[in-house]
């Protein structure tokens, strides 16, 4: 070990010291008597994550700031804490901790000796690779959501789909902390989309950028954490199509509360509990509704064929719905 210091310093003090130096001359420039006590922590600022101890991190006193030629090394016990035999003789040192978790992001702190001596404990954080994404999840009074899923979308129209019973297309998916928060990273470069889920609770997606910047650098991230606010929803979407899968304007849909309700759709007044006419889109959002109750929903319109008026209605029948998803029709 201390042939190995040796030639270190042969190397780094050069000129100053010189290899012809006694060896215990060079010893003593390098050290002076007394240990070096201190305690090392992972601090995860990108999650918000509690700060806890590090056991098993790795400890260097380096005259360069890097990990990779250092002179003297040690290993952190259960309780984060550490120690070196010895103290550097002048203050132009280092203390560098590092640590790899289970998932293998790698924690790390550089801090001077002086610094160090001033407040002996390391906060090591972690080097995310590639581009990274926070995000928030909240409800409607903006509290955190514990236990919300958040899925990460490429596509705007697949991430609509978390309205739905099973959101498909997403590409990450996380639970967010008692915080409210999740945190994407190691992502390409590119426009993404958000949206939330939990119970009852749907969020609306929301966009979100990855920079190149951000790609290249282990500490960039969102200044502000894209948010997410969770709320029950109280309106139905419903889009009616025509056999050649068009959307159909101004047709009337119905909302029912029972199937034997529903079927006074084919009557000249309907018994129905809410109604709305469709836009140029052929959508109708309806509003007022109870989140995880069962309605029916069916539609009517008139169409001309060979010059003969034709009332439709949905071709397979009232379609059972709740909130949570959109529903579509045919006529």
């Amino acid at each position: 070990m201390r042939t190995g210091i040796y030639l270190i310093f042969c190397l780094l003090l050069g000129l100053t010291l010189g290899c012809e130096s006694n060896f215990e001359d060079v010893i003593d420039s390098v050290y002076k008597d007394g240990e070096i006590n201190g305690t090392v922590y992972l601090n995860d600022t990108f999650t918000d994550a509690p700060v806890v101890i590090a056991p098993e991190a790795t400890i260097y006193l380096t005259a360069t700031g890097s990990a990779t030629t250092y002179l003297i090394s040690t290993t952190a016990v259960s309780d984060g804490k550490f120690t070196f035999s010895h103290q550097p003789a002048t203050e132009n040192f280092y203390v560098v901790g590092r640590f790899k978790n289970k998932e293998g992001i790698q924690f790390e702190k550089v801090m001077s000796y002086t610094d160090f001596k001033n407040e002996p404990k390391l906060l090591l954080e972690p080097q995310y690779p590639g581009g990274k994404i926070k995000v928030k999840a909240v409800n409607s009074a903006n509290q955190p959501i514990f236990g919300a899923d958040i899925l990460l979308f490429i596509n705007q129209e697949q991430a609509e789909s978390i309205a739905g019973t099973a959101p498909a297309g997403q590409i990450r998916q996380k639970t967010t902390n008692e915080k409210g928060n999740v945190f994407f990273y190691d992502l390409p470069a590119g426009d993404y989309y958000l949206a939330g889920k939990k119970d009852l609770l749907v969020s609306s997606p929301t966009a979100a950028t990855v920079s190149q910047s951000n790609v290249n650098s282990f500490t960039t991230v969102q200044t502000t954490p894209a948010s997410l606010t969770l709320t029950v929803p109280t309106e139905l979407t419903v889009t009616v199509r025509d056999l050649n899968s068009d959307p159909v304007a101004g047709a009337t849909v119905y909302v029912f509360s029972s199937r034997t309700q529903a079927a006074s759709i084919k009557t000249s007044s309907p018994t129905a509990i809410g109604n709305k006419m469709t836009d140029k889109k052929g959508e109708a959002k309806i509003s007022g509704l109870t989140a995880g109750t069962t309605y029916y929903i069916d539609a009517k319109a008139t169409f001309t064929v060979n010059n003969t008026a034709q009332q439709r209605t949905n071709s397979t029948g009232p379609v059972s719905a709740t909130l949570s998803q959109p529903v579509s029709l045919t006529l």
